[in-house]
């Protein structure tokens, strides 16, 4: 099932294109090796993505670019892309660009699905991330636990590669040297569909065909639950909201509520239906929350200034006279 189109992913890699920060020739050499290697796997990310351009000549055009061997290849070739630009807008106007979450429906019931992608020697940290994982309702995918002792372990990664939203590369030294990473790393890629959080454990960054993703260092003795839960926030926010709602239901004091609160409101304005409502409903039966001073003063009367006439009336009704 898609979940982000071609399209979307073009338009993605434009904006890492329009975004990236070259160094000049008098740089230090690493740093200019660094960014020389980042915008060339840039370049092929464009040039796969460009298979999203509904002109044949433009898109061939986008193709045909080389890859950079040199930084002023890379300049010129930045140049190029950026002349093509105008035109590859103008061809997917008539274009849904907005990436498809997969739970934006009032009766979906479908769980995200995510692929931790590891070596076994850091087994101990892919099982923190996916207990991370496992706590905001999302089903994550790890072979040494997850692999029946009967079943053909290949078919089974095949097949949950096919079917994951999010794919959790952790990224070292031993996964670079593994058998299986790149190939996971290059099936995942290849899907054009897929959210790709890359999670470096030592100073391995990303590479190959993600080295134009940034990748976010994690600490060895705990997953900070943010460097997860926003990116895949941004991207599938109905896998994750009822989640984050049935948290904040549970506040146990003021402060509590407010911290459980905050990440909810930039995302307001993408509450479905059924999401107000539960939130709504979470807030007026916990007291903690109707009477913390930030979720009363400020949180609350956001949410309500967005969704109000998509409140049950008489939840409104009990939601009103609590903010007043």
């Amino acid at each position: 099932m898609p979940i982000i189109t071609i399209e979307q992913q073009l338009k993605d890699t434009i904006g890492q294109i329009e975004e990236f920060k070259f160094c000049g020739p008098s740089d230090d050499p690493d740093e200019q090796t660094a960014v020389l290697y980042g915008f060339r796997g840039l370049v092929k990310a464009f040039k796969f993505a460009a298979r999203g351009i509904p002109d044949e000549q433009l898109r061939n055009e986008a193709q045909k670019l080389a890859d950079p061997d040199t930084l002023y290849e890379a300049y010129d070739i930045y140049s190029d892309i950026s002349a093509m630009l105008p035109e590859i807008r103008n061809n997917l106007l008539s274009s849904d660009l907005e990436p498809h979450d997969p739970l934006d429906s009032n009766n979906q019931t479908e769980t995200l699905k995510a692929f931790i992608s590891y070596s076994t020697i850091n087994k101990q940290i892919a099982g923190q991330v996916k207990e991370t994982l496992d706590g905001y309702s999302i089903d994550s995918f790890l072979a040494h636990e997850d692999i029946g002792v009967s079943e053909k372990w290949k078919d089974r990664i095949v097949e949950e590669l096919k079917s994951c939203h999010i794919f959790v590369p952790l990224l070292s030294k031993e996964f670079i040297q593994s058998d299986w990473g790149s190939q996971e790393i290059g099936f995942a890629f290849s899907r054009s569909n897929i959210l790709i959080l890359p999670l470096l454990i030592d100073d391995k960054v990303p590479f190959g065909f993600i080295s134009h993703i940034q990748g976010k260092s994690i600490a060895l003795d705990h997953v900070q639950p943010e460097l997860l839960v926003k990116p895949i926030l941004d991207r599938f926010p109905h896998g994750i909201i009822p989640n984050l709602i049935d948290k904040l239901a549970g506040a146990s004091n003021y402060r509590n509520a407010e911290s459980l609160m905050l990440p909810l409101v930039p995302y307001f304005d993408k509450f479905n239906d059924i999401e107000i409502n539960a939130f709504v409903t979470a807030s007026i039966e916990n007291r903690q929350i109707w009477e913390a001073a930030d979720c009363c003063q400020t949180y609350l009367p956001q949410l309500l200034k967005i969704h109000r006439s998509k409140i049950e009336p008489d939840k409104l009704k009990v939601l009103e006279a609590k903010l007043h």
